[in-house]
């Protein structure tokens, strides 16, 4: 909760098991639609426990700040397994070692949050022997899971549309203007932070120019000029990769 709040800001985008975890879309929730609700409902639910923990326990937040980069705890649970969150990159994605199969697992982060809440009274664990066998094969570990060909098409056609408007010499557009359809490309070509929501406003609507520059210029005064560069000074404030790990062990 602390990663999300304090390095990516609110709209990070939690990557589920269809998504490749290379680069996060940070502007996700301020670009939804309401049929996105659904997906962003776990980051308004680590918001609001994040903020009613910073309200009851301040002093846990500012302890939180002092943390190593591979922070790793224990606590009792109704399962034996070690849940991993990795920062790497602009990517956040988590895995799980479940001790009975020894099978290593992706999971979302809703399923994280499930396994790792505890409450403030609940007493930490020392580290048992099969956690650092587990540990030791989550960091060897690569995500399977691939961007789906409906996701690449989408940023195909975006691409397309965006580099088709700039040739079109009839259409005056301003330097600013120009200046964000550049940022655009870059973002979809090399940091794909832009949700799929967004990325169907930036696709050439019947040949319309002038509703394709409308809704550019809507998402300009939206998530501003400069919201890349914001995303990527973000990025770079934290290291990365980024390791926090958690036992569970039954009581």
């Amino acid at each position: 909760m602390f990663l999300i709040h304090n390095a990516l800001g609110e709209d990070a985008k939690i990557f589920d098991p269809n998504e490749e975890p290379t680069a996060s879309g940070l502007f996700k929730k301020i670009n939804s639609s309401s049929d996105e609700n659904e997906d962003l409902s776990i980051v308004t639910i680590v918001r609001n426990e994040f903020n009613r923990i910073k309200q009851e326990h301040p002093e846990v937040v500012e302890r939180i700040k002092e943390l190593p980069n591979r922070t790793k705890t224990s606590k009792a649970f109704r399962d034996n397994n070690t849940v991993v969150l990795r920062k790497k990159g602009m990517a956040l994605f988590s895995v799980i070692v479940n001790y009975e199969t020894n099978k290593i697992s992706e999971k979302t982060f809703q399923e994280l949050f499930d396994l790792v809440k505890c409450s403030y009274e609940q007493k930490r664990l020392p580290l048992s022997k099969q956690f650092w066998k587990a540990y030791e094969k989550v960091k060897q570990y690569k995500p399977q899971y691939k961007s789906g060909s409906s996701e690449i098409a989408l940023e195909k056609k975006a691409t397309n549309s965006l580099k088709s408007l700039l040739k079109q010499n009839k259409y005056e557009l301003n330097k600013t203007l120009i200046s964000f359809i550049d940022t655009l490309l870059k973002d979809i070509k090399r940091y794909k932070t832009l949700p799929k929501y967004t990325l169907r406003k930036l696709v050439l609507p019947e040949s319309n120019y002038k509703e394709l520059i409308n809704n550019i210029e809507n998402l300009r005064q939206k998530i501003g000029s400069d919201y890349l560069e914001i995303i990527l000074k973000r990025g770079s404030n934290i290291n990365d990769n980024i390791i926090i790990a958690v036992e569970n062990k039954k009581e």
